[in-house]
């Protein structure tokens, strides 16, 4: 068994993460590559397509990834991409394999979740996709899939992408932490997308929802 991997490397939480490992704290990165999707604000496009990255064995993935956790410190596994879910054949071994350490897997929605769900040292977080994604038609995962310890995570581009969050959030019974996560763009002037989604969420007291902001971004990091 193989895993096409684009990266692994050690850096921030720069989203919401779990109970195991917060927004800044640290953690070890397995950027699988290779996408389903094509959203038009994608921030990792270079792990889209499948070429981007370079084939090795489950057994190698999980000694390099072991030896960064144990030696460094970090507080979780966070799988990304890419779309992780699309190697789901080789990445719930290597997770099964690593059952004492806690992974986090970030997808996109478009995927079933039902069999990482099964992997008790595993949470989610779900990006639902918004129509200024291009993307929104393609997702099967709803809030009412997910547990208490995972996450769903609205990307915001605009006020159509909050309406539709917002109408999707009061069909749902929420179980698991929901955040909207703002768009951010380096060419915004004013308020920008970041402080009307603040004062979207106040006006409307959707207070169950938290703002997620791209912390790694901020720093212009990994």
């Amino acid at each position: 068994m193989k895993l096409n991997v684009h990266s692994i490397f050690t850096s921030i939480m720069g989203e919401r993460g779990d109970k195991n490992c917060h927004q800044g704290d640290w953690a070890v990165f397995l950027r699988l590559a290779g996408c389903n999707l094509r959203c038009t604000y994608c921030d990792t496009k270079g792990a889209q397509e499948h070429s981007s990255g370079e084939e090795f064995p489950v057994d190698q993935v999980a000694k390099t990834l072991t030896n960064l956790y144990t030696k460094q410190g970090p507080k979780a596994i966070l799988v990304t991409g890419g779309e992780p879910l699309m190697q789901q054949p080789s990445l719930i071994p290597l997770i099964k394999r690593m059952s004492f350490i806690p992974f986090i897997i970030e997808t996109n929605g478009s995927i079933s979740i039902e069999e990482v769900k099964k992997l008790y040292n595993v949470s989610l977080i779900v990006d639902h996709k918004s129509p200024s994604s291009g993307e929104n038609h393609r997702m099967v995962v709803s809030l009412d899939d997910l547990r208490l310890k995972d996450t769903m995570k609205f990307v915001i581009g605009n006020e159509e992408d909050y309406q539709e969050a917002k109408q999707y959030i009061e069909e749902f019974p929420i179980k698991s932490s929901c955040v909207m996560s703002p768009v951010l763009d380096p060419k915004a002037e004013g308020r920008g997308i970041m402080h009307q989604l603040y004062d979207w969420l106040k006006r409307d007291h959707l207070f169950s929802v938290g703002i997620n902001v791209q912390l790694h971004k901020i720093l212009q990091v990994d």
